[in-house]
């Protein structure tokens, strides 16, 4: 039996970007075009390769009308709407709690009041994992969360980000600390949540998400699936909407290494992304994350009976 494999879209407006490494900027009203680019072209893909996903929408985006249809719409094409916050807020282990519970509450009312599903899976902005979430996600009723990121890259990468010059008005300290980086790369409970973490490269553990398969090329890729389908662990893969967008006339504030990530052509993304999904297939069993947890979590449960 293959393992499954997860596809992960984390919803980051182009605002959500530019807060991310340059000072806060507002949602356009009228819709942003990482959304009205991205999402369409998300679901083509995965309608034309029959596969389901996970869209992990930071909420406030969804209070966008356009954007909540364009969600309904992946709901209706049998995808989950999953949680990515609701102000996408880089640092969560690191704000006051109240802040954090209202960021997993607030995110899971916006998303039932606007899209009509209830939230089951959450994931932090820049991966940022703290000891405090798994209880308050528990506490408001989700059976999942995706936010570890299992490399010790995460301290090295924040330092990159300062040595940079990165400025913005949020708390920019993305990813886990030290103790996460060395975390298991198996699904876990704590407490009545599952943990799925992220997954990475064998060895290295360097990220293993999209937007790094676009710049690092195919061979690489495919060793690190086959080396976990060997394994028999399970494969989450993140793309960001800004892998499946054209960039090329935005003067987005990144990384001037990141350049060869970003700014290539839509098509050329989006056929490369089509490539990586089938490569996927052909090793794992690509199911929706939530009705897996459901299925692990109660297997787990008549286990422990």
């Amino acid at each position: 039996m293959r393992p499954p494999a997860f596809i992960h879209v984390d919803c980051d407006s182009l605002w959500a970007v530019r807060s991310c490494y340059g000072p806060m900027e507002a949602s356009d009203p009228s819709g942003d075009r990482f959304w009205t680019e991205g999402v369409p072209a998300a679901l083509e893909l995965f309608q034309g390769l029959g596969i389901p996903a996970t869209l992990f929408a930071v909420s406030q985006d969804l209070e966008i009308e356009v954007h909540a249809a364009l969600a309904r719409r992946a709901v209706e094409e049998g995808h989950e709407i999953a949680s990515h916050s609701h102000t996408h807020i880089m640092d969560l282990r690191s704000v006051p709690l109240e802040t954090l519970r209202c960021e997993v509450n607030h995110s899971r009312a916006v998303i039932e009041s606007t899209v009509g599903v209830s939230p089951v899976g959450f994931r932090s902005p820049g991966f940022s994992w703290s000891p405090d979430l798994p209880s308050e996600l528990e506490r408001a009723g989700y059976l999942y969360d995706s936010s570890l990121f299992p490399s010790p890259w995460g301290p090295p990468l924040r330092w990159m980000r300062r040595l940079l010059g990165t400025r913005s008005e949020r708390p920019q300290r993305p990813y886990g600390g030290w103790r996460a980086g060395w975390g298991n790369r198996l699904p876990r409970t704590l407490g009545s949540l599952l943990e799925i973490p992220v997954s990475v490269t064998p060895r290295l553990r360097l990220p293993a998400h999209a937007s790094f398969a676009l710049l690092r090329g195919e061979s690489k890729m495919r060793s690190t699936l086959h080396w976990h389908a060997w394994r028999g662990l399970p494969f989450v893969w993140v793309i960001h909407l800004i892998d499946l967008c054209d960039t090329s006339d935005l003067d987005l504030p990144t990384p001037r290494w990141s350049k060869g990530m970003f700014c290539q052509p839509a098509d050329r993304k989006r056929e490369r992304l089509r490539s990586a999904l089938g490569w996927i297939a052909e090793d794992f069993e690509i199911v929706r994350t939530d009705r897996w947890a459901r299925s692990e979590l109660d297997r787990l449960a008549d286990a422990g009976d």
